[in-house]
């Protein structure tokens, strides 16, 4: 039995059957299922970026005016100009002219020094610092020259901090003071303070000595650095002759009139004479050995030529003569 015949691929217009439906009143073209109705309007197209950069404002040319005038400006400088630079001629055209230097000349009996010459040799052997406690000697050494017991003297490698009214008289008073050395260039120095007691009773450092010292022993780059020491304070030393000279320490204020100094057996020495109902003296003496300024003062209600014989002694300690 035959049927009416059914499209290879369903009833789907054009899915089996490749000619499109037409409509006979019109003949045209029907629309396929797939689209219907009219096609949908093209969107419109992307705006355009805006340019960049903005634009600024508009600029405006010159007026002519403004030209002119920075011209006229312009040729001003340059006349102004040409015009220093005339006057600067003229002024330097018609200044004097400056002498020629004269030629350098040495004087006639100028020899200039030799090439290649050596510095003087350095001083072999010199006395350094760990030498300066042989030269200052022991406590026993003191005892027995003094004949007297002495308290335990102690150790000082630095100048101390006396000060007297007169410093133009350098440290006529005492050793280890500052204004005695601010004239030379030490190496090094070490001083002791030493005085007498009686051991059975103890120290009692409220009664007047019997016997008071100081001793320094400084170190120098030379033998005549060291001397030159002695000659120098030989010299400021007089200028306190017959004055009475203020020392100030930390327990109180010490004054001395000081008699002429002078050199006795090479050695620089003077008598300062204290003041009071208790009076006593003292004999400040300085020599030198070597590169080593030996600085002593011994204090005494009659020191006598004491101070002389022990700066003599520690002297002779002195290595290397």
């Amino acid at each position: 039995m035959t049927g009416p015949q059914q499209p290879p691929f369903g009833d789907v217009p054009g899915a089996g059957d490749r000619t499109m439906p037409i409509d006979k009143s019109t003949r045209r073209p029907l629309p396929s299922r797939g689209h219907l109705g009219p096609p949908p309007p093209a969107s419109p197209p992307p705006p355009l970026p805006p340019s960049w950069p903005p634009a600024g404002p508009v600029r405006r040319a010159r007026p002519v005016k403004t030209w002119v005038a920075l011209g006229v400006t312009g040729l001003s400088l340059i006349v102004s100009l040409v015009s220093v630079v005339m006057l600067v001629s003229h002024f330097a055209g018609s200044s004097p002219a400056i002498p020629a230097a004269a030629p350098l000349t040495l004087p006639p009996n100028y020899a200039p020094p030799p090439r290649g010459a050596a510095p003087p040799p350095k001083e072999a052997n010199l006395v350094g610092s760990r030498q300066l406690g042989d030269i200052l000697g022991t406590r026993d050494d003191m005892e027995a020259f003094f004949k007297t017991p002495i308290w335990p003297p102690g150790d000082y490698f630095f100048l101390s901090s006396l000060t007297s009214d007169h410093p133009e008289c350098g440290g006529v008073a005492a050793p280890t003071q500052k204004q005695g050395y601010r004239w030379a260039d030490y190496d090094t120095t070490r001083s002791q303070f030493f005085m007498d007691w009686d051991p059975a009773q103890g120290p009692d450092f409220t009664r007047v000595p019997l016997l008071k010292g100081m001793q320094q022993a400084t170190t120098f780059d030379s033998s005549a650095a060291a001397a030159e020491v002695v000659s120098g304070e030989s010299g400021r030393w007089s200028k306190c002759t017959d004055k009475t000279v203020t020392v100030h320490t930390e327990e109180g204020d010490e004054q001395y009139q000081v008699a002429a100094p002078s050199f006795v057996d090479g050695v620089l020495a003077v008598t300062l004479t204290r003041p009071g109902p208790e009076p006593w003296s003292c004999q400040h003496v300085l020599t030198s050995r070597r590169n080593v300024a030996i600085d002593v003062r011994v204090c005494s209600a009659s020191v006598g030529s004491r101070g002389v014989e022990w700066a003599q002694q520690l002297a002779g300690r002195v290595p290397g003569q």
